[in-house]
């Protein structure tokens, strides 16, 4: 039995990893910013988090997860507490983007230290499943709802996003390393967001119709972005491919994630 803490416990990828490594067995301590059903740990300050490695002294952690968005004020603290392969720190491919959000020097800073200090460095691409996530599986219920989906760039755009319990299966996987990195992760394969909405629209059992927004069009929108409470970033990396090599984390820790089309049929059953 492995001695698991996880910082950010009751986010999406936070909640998943707690479910599966505590039906694995493993001695898992649940910590957040405030305490919930699946938090019982708060780890809101330095000093609390501090605290909470005095108490557990005796019985050090074998592995300890980090789940707290890197451009955050507060991954700062966390990340300076990093002392090796035993930390998993997630960051995300999104850092890849020409397209910066406002928080990505901070969220590279914060990953740097990270790295430097030892820790596996995870950067995933868009994560999906369980029917939490608010990309795809807000898609499907929408293709379900509507019959019709925005393509994008007129759909030639790629993406590869990947399952939850994949993630999961990727942070479990390190376990034991005696070597940090930072490494790419994404799903098994990567598609045009015009075949995503074909693939969906397979799985539902229905035609699901494509609104082609050319290019143009969603450049124009990002500059009217600040009108509707969006970000010009935000709209701009839609234009963007989101795709990652597996290559290198798969070859290192014997991790592949499940075919694309058996996920999507699960996580389009999920958000049902």
């Amino acid at each position: 039995m492995s001695k698991v803490l996880v910082l950010g416990a009751a986010g999406f990828v936070g909640s998943a990893f707690v479910e599966v490594a505590r039906a694995a067995g493993d001695d898992v301590v649940a910590s957040g910013r405030c305490v919930s059903p699946e938090v019982y740990a708060v780890t809101a300050t330095h000093a609390e988090l501090e605290s909470l490695f005095a108490r557990h002294r005796n019985a050090p952690f074998d592995q300890i997860v980090m789940l707290v968005q890197l451009g955050r004020d507060d991954a700062r603290w966390m990340v300076e507490w990093v002392d090796g392969p035993r930390w998993v720190v997630m960051s995300s491919a999104q850092l890849n983007n020409t397209v910066a959000s406002p928080s990505a020097e901070l969220a590279r800073a914060n990953e740097l230290i990270a790295i430097e200090r030892g820790a596996v460095v995870l950067r995933p691409t868009m994560i999906y499943g369980r029917g939490r996530d608010h990309n795809l599986s807000q898609l499907t219920r929408r293709a379900k709802q509507f019959g019709v989906l925005p393509a994008i760039a007129r759909g030639a755009t790629m993406v590869q996003p990947i399952y939850v319990d994949d993630v999961v299966a990727a942070i479990r996987a390190v376990r034991g390393s005696e070597a940090g990195g930072c490494f790419e992760i994404g799903g098994a394969e990567a598609v045009t967001t015009a075949e995503l909405i074909t693939d969906i629209g397979e799985v539902l059992g229905r035609r699901v119709r494509q609104a082609s927004l050319p290019r143009r069009l969603v450049t124009a929108a990002a500059q009217a972005a600040p009108a509707i409470g969006l970000r010009r970033d935000q709209i701009l990396r839609l234009l963007e491919d989101k795709t990652v090599d597996n290559t290198a984390f798969s070859r290192q820790f014997a991790w592949a994630p499940v075919a694309h089309a058996v996920r999507l049929e699960q996580a389009i059953a999920e958000a049902a």
